[in-house]
């Protein structure tokens, strides 16, 4: 009987911490849109490094992470030790979906904040250039697309890239739109023409 027990509670523990590290940290909307504010002012506001880099970005690829959910910090482990970047997380953006990271919450990486490439791209010439953003989530299986908060956080965030780096038409586009025959990412439930529309609405 101890035994079964020691056993029944090993299994709880490791259930609740499965579910604890699924959990998205505690953030109502307003502490979203609040650090959200602050990121993409940030973004807008001329820094030395951003100048100089501003030149490179001309194209905004999206993507989604094909997963349930997701964080920087986890994306940061996992690409560094698929990959071994040691910058972790292959995206300069990534935008939570409430599982993992709170719903519509933009997460910067390392490779932004060290104006750097992302390698997100199987077409790598085109790497350089382009600001990857990615979505949790995974838009290719049925009923499943971005929420409203990733909607409005991905529409925030393009738009102000787009004015920073005085992005042409057409800048903004997705995984499929460059590597068409090698992924469907983001997804065919990725509604591409309502953010490109959204992004383009002053």
């Amino acid at each position: 009987m101890r035994r079964g027990a020691v056993l029944i509670a090993v299994v709880i523990m490791f259930v609740a911490s499965s579910a604890a590290a699924s959990a998205a940290p505690k953030m109502t909307a307003a502490d979203v849109a609040a650090s959200n504010a602050r990121t993409i002012a940030a973004l807008l506001a001329p820094t030395p490094a951003a100048s100089a880099a501003a030149p490179g970005w001309d194209t905004i690829v999206f993507h989604h992470s094909a997963t349930a959910g997701g964080s920087k910090a986890r994306f940061d482990q996992g690409h560094r030790r698929k990959f071994g970047d040691p910058d972790g997380m292959e995206y300069h953006f990534l935008i939570g979906n409430g599982v993992g990271s709170p719903d519509g919450l933009i997460e910067v990486g390392e490779h932004w904040r060290k104006q750097i490439m992302a390698y997100h791209l199987f077409t790598q010439a085109r790497d350089a250039r382009s600001v990857a953003i990615c979505l949790v989530g995974n838009f290719e299986l049925p009923d499943h697309a971005p929420t409203k908060a990733q909607m409005a956080a991905a529409t925030a965030l393009a738009r102000a890239l787009v004015a920073r780096f005085h992005m042409g038409k057409g800048a903004v586009t997705m995984h499929r739109g460059i590597d068409g025959r090698l992924t469907q990412c983001p997804g065919k439930h990725f509604p591409l023409a309502a953010l490109t529309a959204a992004i383009e609405v002053r």
